[in-house]
């Protein structure tokens, strides 16, 4: 949040972005990774980023999680917004 009440967001699109490459096994963070760029791209408006982010957020969860878990049905809310 502190990035975005100063304008930041596009630094720190492009921080957790940079992060991906250092967690190439390990599906849960990048998961996360996915899942937060996505919602900036939801707080910005561009929903249409935001929802390749999710959808890829989506997959990597699909390794990690079972279909029941909380989060395809966060992710899901969200794809059905847009």
């Amino acid at each position: 949040e502190i990035y975005w009440t100063n304008g930041k967001e596009d630094e720190l699109l492009k921080f957790l972005d940079s992060q991906k490459s250092k967690y190439t096994g390990d599906f849960k963070v990048l998961g996360n990774l996915s899942f937060y760029i996505a919602r900036i791209y939801a707080g910005k408006k561009d929903t249409e980023t935001a929802k390749l982010n999710f959808m890829e957020a989506q997959e990597i969860f699909e390794k990690v999680y079972e279909p029941n878990h909380q989060v395809f049905e966060i992710i899901e809310s969200y794809l059905n917004e847009s």
